[in-house]
């Protein structure tokens, strides 16, 4: 288990979904429709809940989609958290790196060694 995943995919997961499900416990109290009011429901269902909400509530714009998109991206970080490994480096393994660099100012490579 990588415990610094998992950490970080229950904070991006409960950032994304804690205030759907505040926002849909206020079943919709400024809607003017039942659909709206449905929409507002279906908010706290996790990943789909802001699609599903999108999808009965046409007055919901695009912003709903990248709600749903950090709630999956926090899920898939903790289930890589907890289903990954570590992969060991070898610590006495020389490496040489050859990177390109660019600036306002300049371009080139950078050397980077390890000995």
């Amino acid at each position: 288990m990588r415990a610094d995943l998992t950490i970080a995919g229950v904070f991006v997961f409960a950032a994304a979904w804690l205030p759907a499900v505040v926002i849909g416990a206020s079943g919709g109290s400024g809607c003017d429709g039942q659909s709206c009011r449905d929409a507002f429901d279906s908010l706290p269902i996790p990943v789909l809940g802001p699609v599903i909400a999108a999808a009965q509530a046409h007055n919901m714009g695009w912003y709903v989609w990248p709600w749903s998109l950090a709630q999956a991206g926090g899920v898939a970080m903790l289930v890589a958290g907890l289903i990954g490994h570590d992969v060991p480096a070898d610590p006495d393994k020389s490496t040489v790196t050859i990177m390109p660099t660019a600036s306002p100012h300049a371009a080139g490579f950078v050397l980077h060694a390890r000995f």
